[in-house]
């Protein structure tokens, strides 16, 4: 809610200015720039390609859409088409709410309990994997030079050029672009989901695209100014800068982290889930987010009920903690999906996004 001017964010007008800002640093130091949002010109639409009509026991129906991201997208060898697989259910009256996830095209066995929960609740559930069109996304939208290049992992990169987890983003917007005209799916109501490290490509998608009517955020949103980037196999998710910030000890002078990204999704519904014996530690990332965005969610005029407090105990009970438009499933288990992890999104997503929920005010100053 300060610029980094100094100044403080007192109307909306500034705080759109503010959300822009805070975008543009996210880009600058931690996740990288990004091309333009159009495509280049020439690129076939999209379009689906096959239909199954009779899955998950005849109440769905699967679709193979095919997102073109460059001109030659449909050369099987450009590696510039991103493959979504769409579960659609039968019996619908009109355009129904839908599951974006990122990272997961083609759930199987197990997997599929969840889609089809999904599904004889009224949502579409549309995934598209990590793999594939990211040598297309580079070699078609890597952004120009500016700035200086600098050694990485034996390669020369741009300091500021976009990691996968930006990429992961802006194929999800260009997915997004694709739903929102299909008939079958309701545009208004799109969930964009993402777990472990897809929950910051999740996260920066809704960050970017005010049209996510809902952020789900599974276990994988840090604290870059505490942690830098996770790991080893992290380090082509992230800007080539963090890896130099982070090697002289200057993290906690970062002007920004995904705390303000989560604001600039503000003020529209976030679930985030965390598991008891998660390893990983995002619970308390993921609740210092919660903490520092709120303000900015009360400014835009969002209320909460009842704050999310974490149980002292664990096992935790599982179930929704907290009430507003940010929230926090908790349950038993670890870093792996469950049935939980959505029948609770599923419940979230049916209170949040009910026609004329009222999540945003008409506050045009602070107090």
């Amino acid at each position: 809610m300060v610029f980094l001017d100094g100044r403080r964010v007192k109307t909306r007008e500034d705080w759109a200015l503010r959300r822009l800002e805070i975008i543009r640093l996210a880009e600058h130091y931690i996740y990288g720039s990004v091309p333009a949002e159009r495509l280049k010109e020439g690129t076939p639409a999209p379009e689906v390609i096959k239909a199954e009509a009779n899955e998950l026991d005849g109440i769905a129906v699967k679709q193979t859409l095919e997102v073109y991201i460059a001109p030659d997208g449909k050369d099987k060898e450009a590696d510039s088409v991103i493959h979504v697989n769409m579960y659609v259910p039968k019996e619908r009256k009109g355009p129904v709410p839908a599951v974006l996830l990122i990272g997961l095209e083609t759930p199987k066995g197990e997997g599929l309990a969840p889609v089809r929960y999904m599904a004889e609740h009224g949502f579409a559930v549309c995934g598209f994997s990590h793999r594939g069109a990211l040598m297309g996304t580079y070699r078609h939208y890597f952004p120009l030079h500016s700035g200086p290049w600098v050694k990485k992992e034996g390669k020369t990169v741009w300091q500021h050029g976009w990691g996968e987890m930006a990429i992961w983003a802006w194929k999800a917007r260009r997915v997004f672009d694709a739903l929102v005209e299909r008939p079958e799916i309701d545009g208004k109501r799109i969930v964009v989901a993402g777990g472990s490290r897809y929950a910051s490509a999740a996260l920066l998608t809704a960050a970017y695209e005010e049209r996510v009517a809902l952020l789900y955020c599974w276990q994988g949103v840090p604290q870059n100014r505490e942690i830098g980037r996770q790991g080893v196999d992290f380090k082509s998710k992230y800007a080539a800068v963090l890896d130099e910030i982070q090697a002289v000890g200057k993290l906690k002078s970062l002007p920004v982290d995904n705390h303000c990204l989560l604001a600039t999704v503000a003020p529209r519904p976030v679930l985030f889930a965390a598991a008891s014996t998660n390893p990983y530690g995002f619970t308390s990332s993921d609740l210092y987010h919660y903490t520092h965005a709120i303000r900015t969610y009360e400014f835009l005029g969002a209320t909460f009920p009842e704050r999310t407090v974490l149980p002292k105990e664990r096992p935790w009970k599982t179930g929704i903690y907290g009430k507003g438009p940010m929230a926090f499933l908790l349950r038993e288990g670890g870093h792996a999906w469950v049935l939980d992890d959505w029948t609770y999104l599923i419940s979230f997503a049916e209170e949040q996004l009910k026609p004329n929920a009222a999540t945003q005010g008409n506050r045009e100053e602070t107090p």
